[in-house]
């Protein structure tokens, strides 16, 4: 079985991928419209390339698509045979900037939430066992930061901030 490596960016924070070249994977992208993502072919996807505001997916037959970050909200992978489990995505969480704190509410118990920039450096944790988690924000630069929440049901979400 020939394994090829994908090295990716999602939005912002750095994963490897390996993917079965022998079998079919693609990746969706949503934008605001959940329910029309955007299939990308990883078969037939030569380079993805990063800039400061998007992400260019070059394909094998020479055509490109380009995607602004701020129009990703979620990517998704099927049928990648790695052996690992992807962890199921948690929907029902809401994050949101509320004066100088990020806020994070889920209608399943919150395990953990993490706060990143976009080099994929760990800023802050909480482990709070809530509906609920704040995280204060007042000593961060201007810009761009992702949340990761881990409920304690095991589901993931990512959800980018914006600190004005």
């Amino acid at each position: 079985m020939k394994v090829k490596l994908l090295k990716t960016m999602i939005v912002g924070l750095f994963a490897l991928v390996f993917v079965n070249a022998n079998a079919q994977s693609e990746m969706y992208v949503y934008g605001s419209d959940t329910s029309k993502p955007l299939s990308i072919d990883l078969d037939k996807l030569q380079t993805i390339s990063f800039t400061e505001q998007s992400v260019l997916f070059n394909f094998q037959n020479t055509e490109t698509t380009t995607l602004l970050y701020k129009d990703i909200s979620l990517l998704t992978f099927k049928k990648l045979d790695t052996g690992v489990e992807t962890p199921e995505v948690n929907t029902n969480v809401k994050v949101y900037v509320s004066g100088d704190n990020a806020v994070v509410e889920s209608s399943t118990e919150i395990a953990c939430v993490y706060l990143y920039n976009l080099h994929g450096g760990l800023l802050q944790q909480s482990k709070e066992a809530s509906l609920s988690a704040s995280l204060p924000i007042s000593t961060l630069a201007s810009g761009m930061y992702i949340i990761k929440v881990i409920c304690a049901d095991g589901r993931i979400s990512s959800h980018k901030i914006i600190k004005h």
